[in-house]
């Protein structure tokens, strides 16, 4: 079972599945009130906001999908995941600077190595692992 559901009712579990279930097939659009059901079950439901914030950036409802992320950060502090799509959503909104800090912040580098091969193939932008003091990430 994912970590992330262990202390969670049975119920908001359910909705929240139900929504994994939508969005994993395509159906963002019907996903979203089902994670709103789990959250208003259960408020402090990260999975639910992380998964939430998910759907939202497939609708490209980019406001939504950061509100969505922080608050999964707020609930679940060390929820790496969610650190780098709050960077990758502040990225999708052109806040450059926002997102490397974020990513570089989040302690997430093996996470957002994995993702970078996917926004570089979108020729997104360029990445240098390297800013010559910390190691942090540059994103230009």
């Amino acid at each position: 079972m994912n970590p992330l559901l262990k202390d969670i009712p049975k119920e908001p579990v359910a909705r929240f599945l139900k929504g994994s279930e939508k969005l994993s097939s395509g159906n963002a659009k019907a996903a979203v009130p089902l994670f709103d059901e789990a959250i208003a079950l259960h408020p402090q439901f990260a999975a639910a906001y992380f998964e939430g914030g998910s759907a939202y950036l497939k609708l490209n409802d980019h406001d939504k999908a950061l509100e969505s992320f922080v608050k999964a950060v707020q609930i679940k502090p060390d929820y790496l995941e969610a650190k780098y799509s709050v960077g990758y959503t502040q990225y999708l909104k052109k806040n450059y600077e926002v997102a490397a800090a974020v990513c570089s912040v989040a302690g997430s580098i093996e996470i957002v190595a994995g993702h970078l091969h996917d926004w570089m193939e979108q020729d997104a932008f360029s990445v240098i692992a390297d800013n010559g003091t910390d190691g942090a990430l540059v994103i230009s």
